[in-house]
C-alpha cells in the first residue's frame, strides 16, 4: 500500500500470505512458514477463510474513484489473529492489488496496495486479461532464446525477494525501503531496477513469462548512418560552443562560407553548368583548403576538415537564395527550362475566370490561433481548421467552415453550402445580425470548382459532387500550390488580421515556433463560435474594403473596386442563372451531412421539433403496411435548422418543414429570422436595411471592442 493512502475502510494489519501468494514453485516453503505444518506439507485453509481470487488475476471496478479500474491481485493471505488485535471485527483476509493500465507499459513508481476481500470483494469482478501481452503465452520452446536468457536473469535478481520471508516485507510500506535496500546490497543490483522488475512481474500477471523482452512493442531498426565515422555536422549544441574540440562540433553558416558559396556558384554552377550538388562536391575538394607553405619554400594544400564544412542541405538552402541575388537564376538554364522553371508566369490567376461567379477556389488550412472549449475555459482545443471558398475573379470571401479536427472532405461539403446559400441562418445562429448588420451576406454558385489535390479531397468525391450539382471541376498539376494563389494569400492576411488577439500568433524567424505555440496557449480566451464570428467578421472587412481595380470589367464605370462590389456587379449581369438552386432541395441534400431517423405518425423527431409533411405521411403507412415498424431514413437538416430534406424516391428531393415553431432549440432561430432581412441580390423594395458597416470602424474592430470590453 502506497504511504499515506491508508483509509477508514481499510485498516492496517499483518499481512499473511498464502500458497498461491508466490505460485506454484513456493507453496510449500509458504504453507511451513505461515501456517506451522511440516515442510513439503501442501497449505490448508479453512473454506470460510479461503479467497477464491488467484494471484495474477485481473479485476475490474471502481474502489472510491468514478472510472472503474484495472487490478492485478499480487498477493492473498490471512490476518495473523496473535500478532495483531488492532481490528478484532474484520475477519482478517487480505489481498494485495496493484492498479494496471492496458495498451501502457509498467510504471517504475506504482506500487500495490493492501485492501480488506471484504471491501473489495462486492466492488470487483474477475475480467479476461487483456494487460498481459499475446507473446507471454507461448510455450518455453517458441522463444527466443536470447529472450528467455534475458527472462532468467531478471527473474534471478528478485526470485529472493518472491519468498514468503522477504515478500512480506516488500508488500509492507513500513519495511520495504529496508527489504528492498539489504537485497540491494546483497545482490549488488540498484534499488530503481528492483523496483521496475517487481512491478513488470505483477504487472503482466505474477510469473517469470512476464519478465521477457518487450521487443513485440517496439519500432524497427533505426536508419544507420551512411558513413558513421564522419563527425556529426550542422548547428552545434552548448557543449561544442565551450568546447571546440567536443566530438558534437559542427560548421555554421557564416559570412566566411558565404563567400565560399558565391565563388563556387560562379565558378561551377554558372561558369561549368555543374548541378547543385557536384557543385559542392567541388567546392569542398578545390574551395575548403588551406595553403600550407613548407620549411624548404614549397607549398601544397591541406584539406578542411570535414566537420568544418556546411553540410550539403546547409548549401542547397543558401544557394538558392544566393542564385537570385547574383541575377544567376538563368545561367545554365536552356530558354525552355527557363520559360518553365524559373521565369515569371505571364497573367494572373483571374485570367481564367470569366468575370464574377465562374470559379470558386476553395482550400483549407490550420489557422495560427488556440482556442478554448466554451463550457471550460481553461481547456485547450488548439488550432482550428478553416475552410475558404474564395471567388477567383474578384476575390470576395463567399463561404467559410469551421471545426477543431483534422482536415476533411464534410468540411468542405459545408463550406460549399455556405458560399451556395444564403447566410441569414448562419448570422442569426451567431448573433451577428443584431451586433453588427446584415453582413457577409453575399452567395451564388458557380460554374466550376478549383481545387488543389489535398489530401482530404479525393478525385472521386469532386467528380461526384459536380456531377450532381452540374459543375465543372478544374484542378492544378500535382506538386503546384502556386496555381492556386488567391485563396491561399487570403488565408494569410486572415491570419493576420485576428494574429493579435488572445490566441494568435504569427511567424517569427526569431522565435521557436513552440515557443510561440506555447505562449498563444497559455493567452487562449476565444472559443470556437466566438472564433468564427470573428472571421465572418474578417472576411466581411475583405470585401468592402480590399481594393481591387484590377477586377473591374470595361463595362464597371461606376462599380467600387472592391470584392462585394464587384462580384454583386458581375452576378447580376452575368447571362447564367447563378442561384438556380435556389429552391431545390437537391442542392441542400447533397451538401449538408445526413443523419438516420426514426418516421412515425407525426413525422421526424430532432431536437425536440418535429418536422412533418403529406408526402412523409403516406410513405410511412405503407411502409408500417410492408414492415409492421417505425421506418428508418436519411434526413440532411438545414444550419437553421428550419427544412430537413428526404428522398421520397432515388432522384427525387423534398422538404420537410418544421412545425413545432416554439422548440425551445430554434425559439431564438426564429426570432432573428422573422426579421429576415431582404435578399441583397433581389432589387425589390423592402424595409431599410441594417447599415453594413457600423459606426465607428469595420465590423472586425467593433465586434472585437464589443467582445473582448466584457
Amino acid at each position: 500500500m502506497n504511504e499515506g493512502s491508508q483509509g477508514r475502510d481499510r485498516p492496517s494489519s499483518k499481512f499473511v500470505p498464502t500458497a498461491a501468494t508466490v505460485g506454484v514453485e513456493a507453496a510449500t516453503e509458504a504453507a511451513a512458514l505461515f501456517s506451522g505444518l511440516p515442510e513439503k506439507a501442501p497449505a490448508q485453509y479453512p473454506s470460510e477463510g479461503e479467497i477464491p481470487w488467484k494471484v495474477g488475476s485481473l479485476l475490474c471496478g471502481s474502489l472510491g474513484t468514478a472510472p472503474p479500474k484495472y487490478w492485478r491481485v499480487v498477493a492473498t493471505g490471512k490476518l495473523d489473529p496473535d500478532t495483531d488485535t488492532s481490528s478484532p471485527s474484520i475477519e482478517g483476509r487480505r489481498v494485495v492489488l496493484l492498479h494496471v493500465e492496458p495498451g501502457k507499459t509498467p510504471h517504475t513508481s506504482r506500487l500495490p496496495s493492501t485492501y480488506p476481500f471484504e471491501y473489495v470483494e462486492p466492488r470487483l469482478a474477475i475480467v479476461s486479461d487483456n494487460v498481459r501481452l499475446a507473446f507471454m503465452d507461448r510455450p518455453e520452446a517458441e522463444q527466443p532464446p536470447d529472450s528467455i536468457a534475458t527472462r532468467d536473469a531478471r527473474f534471478g535478481k528478485i526470485e529472493e525477494l518472491l519468498k514468503p520471508a522477504k515478500l512480506l516485507a516488500v508488500l509492507r510500506p513500513d519495511s520495504r525501503v529496508a527489504a528492498l535496500s539489504e537485497h540491494s546490497r546483497k545482490t549488488g543490483v540498484a534499488v530503481p531496477m528492483l523496483r521496475k522488475l517487481l512491478t513488470r512481474y505483477w504487472w503482466y500477471g505474477c510469473d517469470k513469462a512476464a519478465l521477457l523482452d518487450l521487443t513485440p512493442l517496439k519500432g524497427g531498426a533505426g536508419k544507420t548512418r551512411l558513413t558513421p565515422t564522419v563527425h556529426k555536422r550542422g548547428r552545434r549544441n552548448a557543449v561544442a560552443k565551450e568546447d571546440p574540440n567536443h566530438k558534437r562540433r559542427g560548421a555554421n553558416y557564416d559570412e566566411r562560407h558565404r563567400e565560399k558559396f558565391i565563388e563556387a556558384l560562379i565558378l561551377y554552377w554558372a561558369g561549368e553548368g555543374l548541378s547543385l550538388s557536384k557543385t559542392f562536391e567541388k567546392m569542398k575538394d578545390e574551395l575548403y583548403t588551406t595553403l600550407v607553405t613548407r620549411k624548404d619554400g614549397t607549398t601544397s594544400k591541406r584539406k578542411t576538415p570535414l566537420h568544418k564544412i556546411p553540410t550539403i542541405g546547409i548549401f542547397y538552402h543558401h544557394a538558392k537564395r544566393l542564385l537570385a541575388e547574383l541575377g544567376l537564376t538563368h545561367a545554365n538554364l536552356g530558354s525552355l527550362d527557363f520559360a518553365s522553371k524559373a521565369a515569371a508566369q505571364p497573367g494572373k490567376a483571374r485570367d481564367i475566370a470569366d468575370g464574377p461567379g465562374d470559379i470558386f477556389d476553395i482550400d483549407a488550412t490550420e489557422f495560427n490561433f488556440e482556442l478554448v472549449a466554451s463550457f471550460d475555459q481553461s481547456l485547450r482545443l488548439g488550432r482550428p481548421t478553416v475552410y475558404i471558398v474564395v471567388d477567383r475573379h474578384s476575390s470576395a470571401i463567399l463561404g467559410l467552415h469551421v471545426e477543431c479536427r483534422a482536415e476533411r472532405w464534410e468540411g468542405y461539403r459545408l463550406a460549399l453550402y455556405c458560399a451556395f446559400t444564403p447566410k441569414d441562418a448562419l448570422l442569426t445562429r451567431l448573433g451577428l445580425l443584431d451586433e453588427v448588420g446584415n453582413i457577409f451576406n453575399v452567395y451564388a454558385v458557380p460554374n466550376a470548382i478549383f481545387s488543389d489535390r489535398g489530401p482530404a479531397r479525393s478525385n472521386s468525391a469532386i467528380d461526384t459532387l459536380c456531377r450532381e450539382l452540374k459543375l465543372e471541376k478544374a484542378a492544378p498539376p500535382p506538386k503546384s500550390p502556386t496555381r492556386n494563389p488567391v485563396v491561399e494569400s487570403l488565408q494569410k492576411k486572415m491570419q493576420k488580421m485576428l494574429a493579435d488577439l488572445d490566441g494568435g500568433y504569427e511567424r517569427n524567424p526569431n522565435q521557436r515556433s513552440k515557443d510561440r505555440r506555447s505562449k498563444a496557449r497559455k493567452a487562449a480566451k476565444v472559443t470556437e463560435e466566438m472564433f468564427l464570428k470573428l472571421l465572418v467578421a474578417a472576411a466581411h472587412d475583405h470585401n468592402i474594403s480590399a481594393e481591387v481595380p484590377d477586377a473591374l470589367l470595361p463595362w464597371m464605370n461606376k462599380v467600387d473596386p472592391v470584392p462585394q462590389a464587384v462580384f454583386l456587379a458581375g452576378i447580376k449581369r452575368s447571362t447564367i442563372d447563378h442561384h438556380r438552386h435556389r429552391n431545390y432541395a437537391e442542392l441542400y441534400a447533397r451538401l449538408l451531412p445526413t443523419e438516420e431517423r426514426s418516421v412515425s405518425a407525426k413525422g421526424i423527431r430532432r431536437d425536440n421539433a418535429w418536422y412533418y409533411s403529406n408526402d412523409l405521411y403516406r410513405w410511412w403507412r405503407h411502409q408500417r403496411r410492408v414492415g409492421g415498424k417505425n421506418p428508418r431514413i436519411r434526413v440532411s437538416f438545414d444550419a437553421a435548422p428550419q427544412t430537413a430534406y428526404w428522398q421520397p424516391e432515388p432522384s427525387v428531393w423534398a422538404e420537410l418543414p418544421m412545425t413545432n415553431e416554439q422548440s425551445e432549440v430554434t425559439k431564438g432561430l426564429l426570432k432573428g429570422l422573422k426579421a429576415k432581412e431582404p435578399d441583397p441580390h433581389s432589387e425589390q423594395p423592402g424595409p431599410a436595411k441594417k447599415a453594413i458597416r457600423p459606426t465607428g470602424g469595420t465590423s472586425l474592430s467593433e465586434l472585437r471592442r464589443k467582445t473582448f470590453a466584457r
